[in-house]
């Protein structure tokens, strides 16, 4: 619990500390624009494929963790290509097969009855994005994940991001729910 008021209090002290001179610089722009393409992103793909692409970083991160031959794929990669980056092109490629198939099965449907706001739409995709990126930077060693995410790194980089983010993706579905049109 007191990770959880640690992580929640840097959050509030990153927002505190935000005034009118500092949204100018090059990382705060950068923020702003990812922000920006997230919420184009979940407009464009809808609550059903959000919802179907949040399941499948789910199923993509166990069977990630699960699958036992990195080293005999490897084998098959490039020699220059590092460990980290041989899990994060299989998790990659593990939530791509996974989200088609999710997105050509039955369960499509049963996700598609209910209408959701624009609201709902960019928070299920805020936090989707967030939780594809924690997945990724969790492959990557910790020196250059904060080489590469900045001060963005305690909350994406770390074991602990990874697992606020799948806890609060996973917290945030039963909230989702829309209404049926009669």
């Amino acid at each position: 619990m007191k990770a959880v008021t640690a992580f929640l209090q840097s959050i509030r002290a990153s927002f505190v500390s935000l005034d009118s001179q500092s949204l100018t610089q090059p990382l705060q722009l950068f923020v702003v624009l990812v922000l920006i393409i997230v919420f184009l992103y979940g407009i464009s793909v809808g609550k059903t494929r959000a919802l179907l692409s949040l399941l499948a970083v789910y199923v993509a991160l166990a069977i990630t963790a699960l699958f036992p031959y990195f080293e005999k794929l490897a084998g098959l990669l490039p020699e220059t290509l590092e460990a980290y980056g041989v899990k994060a092109l299989f998790f990659l490629a593990a939530y791509l097969i996974t989200y088609i198939l999710l997105n050509h099965s039955s369960l499509r449907n049963r996700l598609s009855t209910a209408e959701v706001s624009f609201g709902k739409v960019f928070i299920i995709s805020l936090f989707q994005v967030g939780f594809i990126a924690a997945s990724l930077a969790s492959f990557v060693p910790p020196e250059m994940g904060k080489k590469f995410t900045g001060e963005l790194y305690p909350f994406l980089g770390t074991h602990e991001a990874l697992f606020y983010w799948a806890l609060a993706s996973l917290a945030l579905v039963p909230f989702m729910r829309g209404h049926r049109r009669e």
